[in-house]
């Protein structure tokens, strides 16, 4: 990531250790939105990775308990999200997840957080025809 200065974050294999592979463990406030690649098709996660990412800046401005247990699991949670694959030891790969196994999580960390998974048509309302 040669655009950004290198102490906003950790590092891991000359890439960023992003919690979920979103957020800064090092910057609160600072994301990265599809920096991964899966096993599989991830433009259906992108929705689900976006919206997690929301719900997270929505919590530090309106709930600060949530804010304080959500930046504490950045900060400490570090999942295995490699689903039992045992990916190429890389840096090219250091950002690969299996699909189902960031989905299962993903899925777990919104039911502890409290927040509702995307559903099929959630963005509708935003698509122009």
């Amino acid at each position: 990531v040669p655009y950004l200065d290198t102490r906003h974050f950790d590092w891991s294999s000359d890439r960023p250790n992003l919690y979920m592979n979103l957020f800064s463990r090092k910057t609160q406030g600072l994301y990265a939105l599809g920096f991964m690649e899966t096993n599989g098709g991830a433009y259906k996660l992108f929705d689900q990775m976006a919206d997690f990412i929301v719900r997270g800046i929505v919590a530090n401005r309106d709930d600060i308990e949530l804010s304080r247990t959500f930046q504490a699991l950045i900060d400490s949670d570090h999942p295995d999200l490699s689903g039992g694959i045992n990916f190429v030891e890389s840096a090219r790969h250091a950002a690969y997840v299996e699909t189902d196994a960031y989905q299962g999580y993903m899925a777990k960390l919104r039911s502890k957080l409290g927040w509702a998974n995307v559903q099929e048509g959630d963005f509708a309302a935003l698509v122009r025809t």
